[in-house]
């Protein structure tokens, strides 16, 4: 019986890019046990992923790789007889051989032997089979410098690598060799072992050996071959120390230079760091087939806090660590952490997605950061800029930022602020100046902006310069100017409201319903000016239900038209936290119901006050000095905005001047508590000075309750009488 087995099955399965050789039938050993011979070829073994190279493939090819790699070599059957390749028509391994290696300088068998050699090196050193596919898979390049290097070791040598003459079998032209190292005949012995259950002689045919058995009835019928021989690969591994069996010269000289650069240690210690096998060929050049350098950067990361689970990302996003010396890369870390400030969490979580910016050198990084100290930020927000845009530490940021900064600084940004701004927006730094950002600066001018509105906008809403200029900016601006806000504001109220540029709403239904409320159209434009926040709000859970309740106060019909125009955004206000709780407390003062509705319209800044900090305290001092409630309400009747009025810088230094140095009595406050809004140094104290003794005699409301021209004729009638 004729049984066909690779080379190395007895140890693990082989790749294979060349179609198997069948015997000719012609031939006459082929054709003397044609009737008790049974040809067993192994597939290749099981790989679970598939080469990203495949998915590009017609389907019909896709399906013929996929059943290949997925057949398992435990349960193989023996395919059917395969026929030779066309001259003309490459096989599917054949090109997919081409695709792995991608060079047409060297042959197939080449190839073939320079992979299954690098494999036989891998598996021995204790790399796993699926990782060594997996890396072979991707190294087209170290496999083409393997067969550069055997070609050149193999030049005029009598002994090819370590190969002697004697332990080479020919059969058909093709040569195969015996390891030479093996001194003590461990190779044959294992051989030998693997021949149980039935004898026969082993030649070498290709990279195939064939064995022809003897003695049909010594095997077991109910075990194939295949799974003896895989019963026996681990003894064979056991022995197998000094080399690899039944390959030719080329393939021994391929295992040799292969062990003299080290991959096998490089790629078993990847491995264990957990790398993707994929990656390890980006990295091999980087290494000069050393180990130690690779285990001190390594070293490195882990001790400046990089978790073993991340060191094969850094690795494979930046090899180029490799050729740092670790001093150079630990002034980096120094200064990152101490001069920057960064933690360790935060300068992990940078190195981690840009670890290129350990190759940069601590004079380049510090030049960026004190440029951004120059432009406005503290060190705070520098440590929190380079937190969101990291990448831009090795930057030359002052030649990309220089025409963006001179620019913002001749429109009227000022240079504090562009920090900030770019803080914001780090975007800018990669903008178009001439694209992006001019055309916004010169549509605000032509909406009348100074260069103070401009610097106000761009501060306060830097991703202006990210919207459309037609769909955004001049859509809105239509809407506003058809409501009736005049265009020599329009710089004005995007100063103070810069978002509302980037609205994309209709505001026809709002200006609708804000007519139905009683505003006529020339109001409108003035209440958008004043509070462009009710053109966002929903007019259903929002601005209906604040109408109803100032209704139900009497503010309605012309009252509600009078305060929307003097305060509008009382419509925008929380009735829970802010219009019942100053409506409930105005009513406990005893302001009646009828009165209250007229005080708020009149005064609507009563709605805006907060209840804790404003109303309680004043109303609490007024009456420690002495006041009843009643005479407090009628006070805030007369002058409601005193409940605003701060306590310390106001009521008190008026109070003490008006009762210590005037000599009036509180009673004359409750009558005219006007007093207090009257600025003390400006009108109060300079016209009790100019009255001098005689300002007794007239009441407070009579001095201070009108303008100068009047009070000045008042005065010289008064001393004219007073001379008398």
């Amino acid at each position: 019986m004729l049984i066909y087995v690779s080379a190395s099955l007895c140890h693990v399965p082989r790749l294979s890019l060349l179609t198997p050789s069948i015997p000719d039938a012609s031939s006459p050993s082929s054709s003397s046990s044609t009737t008790s011979s049974t040809t067993v070829v192994f597939p290749r073994p099981i790989i679970q992923k598939v080469p990203l190279f495949i998915r590009s493939k017609p389907k019909q090819d896709f399906d013929v790789i996929q059943d290949l790699l997925q057949s398992s070599p435990a349960r193989a059957r023996p395919p059917k007889p395969a026929s030779p390749p066309s001259s003309t028509s490459p096989t599917t391994l054949e090109r997919e051989a081409l695709l792995v290696v991608g060079s047409p300088d060297f042959s197939l068998r080449q190839r073939e032997e320079t992979m299954n050699s690098l494999l036989d090196l891998l598996e021995h050193k204790g790399v796993t089979t699926a990782y060594a596919f997996e890396f072979i898979r991707h190294a087209g390049d170290v496999i083409n410098e393997l067969i550069v290097d055997a070609r050149c070791s193999g030049k005029g040598d009598s002994d090819v690598g370590g190969c002697h003459s004697d332990d080479i079998v020919k059969d058909d032209g093709v040569a195969s060799s015996i390891h030479a190292d093996d001194e003590d005949g461990s190779v044959g012995k294992e051989m030998s072992s693997m021949n149980t259950g039935f004898s026969g002689e082993i030649v070498m045919d290709g990279n195939l050996a064939r064995t022809t058995n003897v003695d049909e009835e010594a095997g077991d019928e109910n075990k194939s071959v295949g799974s003896v021989l895989f019963e026996r690969k681990p003894c064979f591994r056991q022995e197998r120390s000094k080399g690899i069996v039944g390959n030719s010269p080329f393939a021994t000289r391929v295992y040799k230079c292969a062990e003299r650069r080290g991959l096998a240690r490089l790629v078993l210690y990847f491995e264990v760091l957990s790398m993707k096998a994929c990656h390890i060929p980006s990295i091999l050049p980087l290494t000069g087939g050393r180990i130690d350098v690779v285990l001190a950067r390594v070293e490195f990361l882990r001790s400046i806090g990089i978790g073993s689970s991340r060191i094969p990302m850094v690795l494979a996003t930046w090899p180029q660590i490799l050729r740092y010396e670790c001093d150079s890369l630990a002034s980096v870390v120094e200064y990152l952490k101490g001069f920057v400030g960064l933690s360790n969490k935060e300068f992990v979580r940078i190195i981690v997605k840009h670890p290129n910016i350990l190759g940069h050198s601590v004079k380049e990084i510090d030049q960026n950061v004190n440029f951004i100290r120059e432009i406005g930020l503290s060190s705070k927000e520098v440590k929190t800029f380079f937190i969101r845009e990291p990448q831009l530490l090795i930057h030359d940021l002052k030649s990309k930022l220089g025409n963006l900064v001179g620019y913002f600084t001749s429109v009227g940004v000022q240079q504090q602020h562009i920090g900030r701004v770019l803080l914001q927006r780090p975007a800018l730094l990669s903008s178009d100046l001439e694209k992006n950002v001019v055309p916004v600066v010169n549509y605000l001018k032509s909406l009348r902006a100074s260069p103070d509105d401009i610097d106000k906008i761009v501060s306060s809403f830097p991703g202006v310069f990210f919207y459309d200029l037609e769909k955004d900016f001049k859509a809105t601006v239509s809407q506003l100017e058809n409501a009736g806000v005049k265009p020599s504001v329009m710089g004005k109220l995007f100063r103070k409201h810069p978002h509302l540029l980037k609205s994309r709403m209709n505001f026809g239904p709002k200006l609708k319903f804000l007519l139905e409320l009683g505003l006529k159209n020339v109001d409108l434009g003035r209440v958008i000016f004043n509070a462009p926040q009710l053109l966002s709000l929903n007019i259903e859970e929002k601005i209906l239900p604040t109408v109803k309740f100032l209704e139900t106060i009497g503010v309605k019909g012309a009252l509600l038209r009078k305060l929307l125009r003097l305060k509008p955004m009382v419509l925008a206000y929380s009735m829970e936290t802010k219009l019942q709780p100053n409506i409930k407390f105005l009513h406990d003062l005893g302001i009646e119901h009828v009165r209250l509705g007229r005080l708020v319209a009149r005064h609507p800044q009563l709605l805006t006050l907060s209840v804790e900090k404003n109303l309680e305290p004043t109303v609490r001092y007024l009456l420690n000095l002495g006041f009843t409630q009643y005479e407090v309400m009628e006070m805030v009747l007369r002058l409601p905005s005193l409940l605003g009025f701060s306590i310390s810088d106001v009521l008190e230094p008026k109070y003490n001047y008006a009762t210590l140095v005037m000599g009036r009595s509180p009673q004359e406050l409750v009558r005219f508590p006007q007093f207090f809004s009257y600025s003390l140094e400006g009108r109060i104290v300079p016209r009790h000075v100019s009255l001098g003794n005689i300002s007794c005699r007239y009441s407070l409301s009579t001095i201070y309750g009108c303008k100068d021209s009047d009070f000045n004729l008042k005065l010289s009638k008064w001393k004219t009488t007073s001379d008398c």
